[in-house]
């Protein structure tokens, strides 16, 4: 977490220019404004998982990947994957020909010395890069656009929030340490992960043979878990289980670090920024 918290200042950045960008848009709007929210949050997630992986001063990463996501519009994208490799390659190059602890760094001392099986060097740094920067993008961005719509359309728990904030503020400007006494947020957060994951499919590998309640799971075996079904499933939940309700409490998802692709601590960080400023 003290790592997370480390990139809080470009988290409340990237937030602040979020929502000062949508009031401009309402105020020269004359107090009402059509905004596109997915593609705000998207380039506010955009810009705080890019500065994570390639640094706060390195401007590719933000423009890098949501071009190259997989929707209707971009899926020609699919086809460009020389000049997505060698955009990667290039940004690792210069972190490599300076002092840099940042990821590419670190996944490039690490071809050094682990096993890299069937890859070569260049594959295992464009391979990782992906796999952080995708996840941490789409996850956190679905969650702040479920968070938004449900306390738009819960005037009563914005007005919670809203209060709880302005508390945990006292009219202070919005700091990391303050998240901590938000409670209702934190709450909210946990249900719109339970009823909107990013994640659908949770997936383990038994590494030998294992007992899932009555049944034996051989050494070997992939064993995957419709995240969707499981949140709402009423046996667990409870006949209102479809229901929005956060004071649910804790969530199979917050089970470990390895649950979510990117760490949760990151995830809800930002979420929590997000609404909080919102």
């Amino acid at each position: 977490m003290d790592k997370v918290k480390a990139r809080v200042e470009i988290m409340l950045e990237s937030a602040n220019k979020l929502v000062r960008s949508w009031e401009s848009l309402i105020e020269n709007g004359g107090g009402s404004a059509d905004i596109k929210v997915d593609e705000y949050v998207r380039g506010y997630t955009s810009r705080v998982i890019s500065s994570a992986i390639f640094g706060s001063n390195n401007s590719k990463g933000v423009e890098l990947f949501p071009k190259y996501l997989p929707t209707k519009d971009n899926r020609y994208a699919w086809g460009l994957d020389k000049e997505i490799t060698s955009c990667i390659l290039d940004m690792a190059k210069e972190h490599s020909e300076a002092v840099s602890k940042e990821l590419p760094q670190v996944i490039m001392e690490s071809t050094k010395t682990g096993e890299l099986g069937p890859l070569t060097p260049e594959q295992y740094m464009v391979d990782n890069c992906r796999n952080v920067y995708l996840p941490g993008f789409e996850v956190t961005a679905v969650a702040s656009m479920w968070g938004l719509m449900l306390l738009a359309s819960h005037p009563g728990r914005q007005d919670r929030i809203r209060a709880e904030v302005a508390q945990a503020c006292a009219g202070r400007p919005l700091e990391a340490n303050m998240l901590g006494k938000m409670k209702v947020l934190k709450m909210l957060i946990q249900e719109v992960l339970r009823l909107y994951s990013g994640v659908a499919i949770l997936t383990r590998h038994t590494m030998k043979d294992v007992q899932l309640g009555d049944v034996s799971v051989p050494e070997g075996v992939g064993i995957w878990v419709w995240l969707p079904a499981l949140h709402q499933d009423s046996e667990f939940w409870g006949p209102d289980a479809a229901k929005f309700n956060p004071e649910r409490g804790l969530l199979i998802v917050f089970l470990g670090p390895a649950t979510l692709p990117v760490p949760t601590s990151r995830l809800v960080l930002e979420t929590e920024l997000v609404l909080a400023r919102a």
